[in-house]
């Protein structure tokens, strides 16, 4: 019975979360080790042992929202093992507020604008001289940005844990004589098991821009063999890699004269947020269109920098 309730609770997190809460609390442990003697237990949860690991993240120059996302990593265990949750107290509360009063995090990224999509698109014909992989990129560049997708929803990145999407994640269908591209995701960073579809129409208005034009003709080029192989992959099933990916997006973006710091491959996502709300969207659309669990998504939307 045990062993189906910890299944049960384990289950109901993501893989990625599941790491990131175990990995939290590994540091948690270590730390009042090293400060409180090797005797020291992280539990029961002591209010003396968390708020002065709140203390050393803040001397130790951590973000405060990295802080703050420790500490709520730390809850759940606490829960789980039917602890006080003490990281709720009042004091823990307060330190949290002076730690980001104290250092505001500001993100320094630009949102990926339609126009800068298209500068992207055109540069590609300037920094690539192979035909497939100028088809390659655009297509990854221009789905990153309609779709919403992480950059580990189209690259290998590092890691036992991929999310990648493969070919029989998408498939292109017709309504009213036109192209309509349909992407199934199956898993994501902080996801569930739900499979999450997404519905990409045809940009009449930007041909240069248009997902499923992009798409079918790297698809055309490509020719997928076996539906597990990875979407965006070489002509021998390799997938491209994120490290391949950011250096043909930073000498796109160096072509284009912006940049390096500030436009990254987040950007993508953080300018599709940010065109969705330009373009009037709801909060609510914009995060089932980005799925996002949380309030999250409202620090990329960033809507005086649209016109860049």
């Amino acid at each position: 019975m045990k062993d189906v309730q910890e299944y049960l609770v384990r289950n109901s997190l993501s893989p990625s979360t599941f790491l990131a809460y175990k990995s939290a609390f590994s540091t948690y442990k270590n730390f009042v080790i090293a400060h409180f003697g090797f005797c020291a237990n992280p539990l029961p949860p002591s209010l003396q042992h968390l708020t002065a690991f709140i203390a050393h993240c803040f001397l130790k120059q951590l973000a405060a929202s990295s802080t703050r996302t420790v500490i709520s990593s730390l809850s759940f265990t606490f829960q789980l093992g039917g602890y006080q949750d003490i990281t709720q107290h009042f004091i823990v509360k307060k330190m949290l507020l002076g730690f980001q009063k104290s250092k505001p995090s500001s993100d320094a990224r630009l949102p990926i604008t339609p126009t800068i999509l298209k500068q992207l698109v055109n540069a590609l014909q300037h920094t690539i001289s192979s035909n497939f992989l100028r088809t390659l990129f655009k297509a990854m560049f221009i789905l990153a940005f309609c779709a919403f997708l992480r950059v580990s929803e189209i690259t290998k990145t590092p890691g036992p844990v991929q999310h990648f999407l493969q070919y029989h994640n998408v498939s292109i269908q017709t309504c009213q004589n036109q192209p309509i591209i349909e992407i199934n995701i199956p898993h994501f960073k902080h996801s569930k098991s739900n499979l999450i579809t997404l519905r990409l129409h045809q940009n009449v208005d930007n041909p240069l821009i248009c997902p499923c034009a992009s798409l079918m003709d790297f698809l055309q080029l490509r020719k997928h063999s076996v539906p597990t192989d990875p979407l965006f992959s070489f002509m021998d099933g390799r997938p491209v890699s994120k490290q391949f990916f950011t250096c043909h997006l930073r000498n796109a973006l160096a072509f284009c004269n912006l940049d390096l710091q500030r436009y990254q491959s987040h950007s993508f996502r953080i300018g599709a947020a940010t065109t969705a709300a330009f373009l009037g969207h709801s909060e609510l659309q914009i995060q089932n269109m980005g799925r996002w669990h949380s309030s999250a998504f409202k620090k990329y939307i960033r809507i005086p920098t649209l016109n860049v």
